[in-house]
């Protein structure tokens, strides 16, 4: 490739890259998506159980729909990221691809 082509490329390959660090955040992201719901199930369910007198039943639902939903949300993330990644990609590739064909 001449520096020409290198230069057309440079803005495709920058978002590319800015969209795998995003994903790498999303790991991140992700503990917190479990991590902070499953926490406040915890305590709720605790109290809820105690106030209650009902063992570790409230606990154990609580718990429950917080993994549920934090996964709904993972899902929902995770997506999001994967379909700007992969336009992100055939940018790349299609420009790629004419440059060569270009020479």
């Amino acid at each position: 490739m001449n520096k020409e082509q290198e230069e057309q490329l440079k803005p495709l390959i920058k978002k590319r890259d800015a969209l795998r660090h995003r994903m790498f955040l999303l790991i991140l992201e992700i503990a917190f998506w479990f991590g902070i719901p499953a926490f406040g199930a915890f305590f709720l369910g605790n109290y809820v159980d105690d106030t209650r007198g009902t063992g570790n039943k409230y606990l154990l639902i609580f718990l429950v729909v917080a993994f549920v939903l934090s996964w709904v949300g993972v899902i929902w993330r995770t997506n999001t990221l994967t379909k700007k990644l992969t336009e992100a990609e055939k940018e790349v590739r299609e420009a790629r691809e004419s440059n060569t064909q270009n020479i």
